[in-house]
Order: C-alpha cells, then sequence, then structure tokens
C-alpha cells in the first residue's frame, strides 16, 4: 500500500513527479555525478517515466535521509574538532616552552641492567640467550600481509598478541604455554617498571597513559633470504588516528644507523629528515604525532630490532578520550577495543615533576 500523499502533492500530480525527480536527482547514482542541468533532466526523466513506479523504495530512501544527514554532521563536527585541536596544539605548544621543549627530540640513556629488554624480547620469542639480535634475518620467516609486503614472523608474532595472553607464542610445537605466558609477564614487569621510574617523571609525572602494549619491529636487511626489507612510508601519527598529545618514544635493541634505523624531521613539516643513529641503552623521545618518519631501504646488511610505544601526561597536553571517537582506529588497537585507559594504555600514577628538557 502507497504511504500517504502530501496535501501539497495530492493537489498538484505535476508537483509529485517534480518531487519525485529531485529525489531521484540526489538518490541515483548516476545524477549524483552530473552537473546540475544533466542531474535535474536524468532526474525529471526518472520521475516522468516512473512517477509511482518504486514508490516504497523511495520512501525508505526518504525515512533514511535524515539518518545520514546524521552521520554526515557528526562526522563534519569530528573533522572540524579534529582540526581545532591540531591546531591548538600547535599554538599551544607554541607558546608554552615547556611544551615545546617536551616535544624536541632527544636521545636519552637507561639502564641495560635495570631494564634489560633485549634479553627480556629474546625471551618471549623463543631465540637463543646468544643469539645476535641484528642477525635475526638469518634463522626466522617471513609473513605475506594482505598488501602483499614480506614482513618478518618474529614481528608478526609479537604485534598479533596485543592482549598479552600468549596465545600466538605456542604456535611452535614445543613451546610450553606457561613458559610462554610467563615470558611476557617478565617483560611486561621490566616495561612497566621502565615506564613508572623512567619514562613518567621525564614527562612531567602525575598520571600518565602509555601503550599497553609496545610494538617490537624487525626490519630486515635486502639480501636476507632475498627478501626485500618493508619499508614504512611517510607519514605522522595523527594519520593513524592517535591523539596529539601523545609523544613517542623509540628503543631499538640492536645499533641503528644508516638504512636500517628510523629516518625522522625534527619539526613538524620542516622537512629535515635524519636517520636515528644510537646503539642499545638509548632511546629517542620525539613528537611523532606531527613530526614525519619513515624509513629507508635497509642496506647496511644488519637487522634492526626495536620496540617503540607513546606515552600521555597532562604535561604533554593532556589525554583526549574522545578524539575521533567512532573512528575504526586499526590494527594497534584491535585486541583492545580504544585509544583509551583500559583499551590501548594503560595508566600509572607517580608523583609530579619536572618535565625533562
Amino acid at each position: 500500500t502507497r504511504p500517504p500523499v502530501s496535501s501539497f502533492m495530492r493537489r498538484a500530480p505535476a508537483r509529485s513527479t517534480v518531487c519525485v525527480a529531485m529525489l531521484a536527482i540526489f538518490h541515483t547514482p548516476l545524477a549524483r555525478g552530473l552537473v546540475p542541468s544533466v542531474a535535474l533532466t536524468a532526474g525529471l526523466t526518472v520521475g516522468l517515466v516512473h512517477p509511482t513506479a518504486g514508490w516504497n523504495a523511495r520512501a525508505r530512501r526518504v525515512r533514511a535521509w535524515p539518518a545520514r544527514a546524521h552521520r554526515s554532521r557528526v562526522a563534519c563536527e569530528g573533522a572540524r574538532l579534529q582540526s581545532q585541536g591540531a591546531a591548538g596544539g600547535v599554538a599551544g605548544a607554541a607558546a608554552d616552552p615547556a611544551l615545546r621543549a617536551l616535544r624536541e627530540e632527544r636521545i636519552l640513556e637507561f639502564d641495560t641492567e635495570r631494564y634489560p629488554f633485549r634479553e627480556a624480547v629474546k625471551r618471549v620469542l623463543d631465540l637463543d640467550p646468544t643469539q645476535e639480535m641484528g642477525g635475526v634475518h638469518e634463522i626466522s620467516k617471513y609473513h605475506t600481509d594482505k598488501s602483499g609486503n614480506k614482513v618478518n614472523s618474529l614481528q608478526v608474532m609479537w604485534n598479533a598478541d596485543r592482549d598479552r595472553s600468549g596465545r600466538t607464542l605456542t604456535v611452535k610445537p614445543d613451546r610450553d604455554p606457561q613458559e610462554a605466558r610467563a615470558a611476557y609477564e617478565a617483560f611486561d614487569q621490566i616495561y612497566q617498571d621502565f615506564i613508572r621510574d623512567v619514562i613518567a617523571p621525564s614527562i612531567g609525572g602525575g598520571k600518565v597513559l602509555f601503550q599497553r602494549a609496545p610494538t617490537l619491529r624487525v626490519m630486515a636487511p635486502e639480501e636476507g633470504g632475498g627478501v626485500v626489507s618493508v619499508m614504512s612510508k611517510l607519514h605522522k601519527d595523527e594519520d593513524y588516528h592517535h591523539q596529539h598529545s601523545e609523544l613517542n618514544f623509540w628503543l631499538p635493541l640492536t645499533p641503528v644507523w644508516g638504512g636500517n634505523t628510523l629516518w625522522v624531521e625534527s619539526a613538524p613539516a620542516l622537512g629535515d629528515f635524519h636517520p636515528l643513529e644510537l646503539d642499545y641503552g638509548r632511546y629517542v623521545r620525539f613528537y611523532g604525532n606531527q613530526c614525519r618518519h619513515k624509513t629507508n631501504s635497509n642496506d647496511t646488511g644488519k637487522s634492526r630490532v626495536s620496540i617503540d610505544f607513546r606515552a600521555v601526561s597532562d604535561a604533554s597536553g593532556g589525554h583526549d578520550p574522545s578524539f575521533r571517537k567512532g573512528v575504526r582506529r586499526g590494527a594497534k588497537a584491535l585486541f583492545q577495543d580504544i585509544f583509551d585507559e583500559g583499551g590501548f594504555y594503560s595508566a600509572v600514577e607517580v608523583p609530579l615533576a619536572a618535565p625533562d628538557a
């Protein structure tokens, strides 16, 4: 049964036809892609030839229009707020010398005996304790992702297990599941101690949110098994839905230089890309949310193994749990649901401190 028609349309059949034609302009894919004059002709043709056919379908489209309009308004508002947030973050850094200093690139040191990341990662990956990390490409395989890129299997195994259950570490038939979980727990304890003792005080203390599951990256050399190393395209973290107040921390487990390291710019949009060259025992803090970074072809003959993570404090700009709310967050949140505490982030609270400058 045809739904009720307004008196406006009932009194003037011609008007009804024109209204249906106008609906066709906006709801016909062909018409939407045409210039207005051509679209009007196409819409009128649809309305004149079929003034009543498919009424129910058109009615459903009309009823769906408010929902689509609402989604469009929400998306536009989100983009506007995001733009304001980015502008505010840049302006805030310019006006606040402490925040500007916190976002400047810095190379820092840590105690490898107190925080033995390299040994803990080897245990998680079930590697021989004597294995040279720069040579892991010689003993590991590769995984082909959906884009056809070949990624080291150690990196795939680590990063697939973001819920920290140890489930993907049991793919080896001879791996004891309890040992796999114990290895993760040992690493996590070192990581959390490092965040509490080193990272949190260095960015102002107070309540600090940090990436719950740090990312492991293995960048093999080009000649490793005849496989070309997968390069990270030029990007900034905002491109992947990260909030503007995040600070990046990059900690290599091997010596890094030239083609096997990360290349960054020292300030947003400056374009002065330079390699981060350091040894195990040092790490880098930089503003990867707005400073672009990338990797180049690894021509060093050595693998680069590194972990990286992000942290947020009041001094860095404060956590915004609504940032791009509702937008799919990507692989980093796959097992963590949301970019918030209890999801992507864990939290630690330490005494307030002057941020490292």
